[in-house]
């Protein structure tokens, strides 16, 4: 039995977002390629929802004990953290910079990873609120993820129909 029965809804809604995330990018691929900040966005949330996937995944797997999960969730974790961190680094050095919702967006990214870190470190620990740091985690990735996926589509519009100026 999982530490966390209800947990499949979580993974299956980070399968299915991470599903259409691919095929919106996928069709609108010149567009998200051609635009730097959409490239970015795009590979982070894409990032961001494997994550909560695999945080998810790695919940329900039968018969697991407490420390063998938390030793699984720390790296999915890690690895996220740091792709997102070094993704925000190449965007400071762009000529259009960091904007205010890039951070807010990186910030929701690494907030939501280290809870789920932090519930790994507790579930091998026996403290810190273990699984519940981890769904924690996740809600808040899919949240932040959903919110990041919506303005990459309006981004990917607007870039398909720009404004003309006056």
């Amino acid at each position: 039995m999982s530490l966390m029965p209800g947990t499949t809804s979580g993974s299956h809604w980070s399968a299915q977002a991470l599903g259409l995330l691919f095929v919106v990018v996928s069709i609108h691929l010149r567009v998200v390629v051609e635009d730097p900040v959409l490239r970015r966005r795009a590979e982070i949330m894409l990032g961001l929802l494997a994550t909560t996937f695999a945080a998810s995944a790695a919940l329900v797997i039968p018969g697991q004990g407490r420390h063998a999960l938390g030793i699984e969730l720390m790296p999915i974790a890690l690895v996220y953290m740091s792709l997102s961190a070094l993704a925000t680094f190449r965007a400071t050095r762009s000529r259009r910079g960091v904007s205010r919702d890039r951070i807010a967006r990186f910030v929701f990214g690494e907030l939501s990873a280290g809870l789920i870190f932090a519930g790994g470190l507790g579930l091998v620990l026996h403290a810190l609120g273990g699984a519940y740091l981890v769904a924690a985690g996740i809600v808040l990735g899919v949240l932040s993820a959903t919110l990041a996926i919506w303005m990459l589509f309006v981004g990917i519009e607007f870039e398909r129909h720009p404004t003309p100026k006056p």
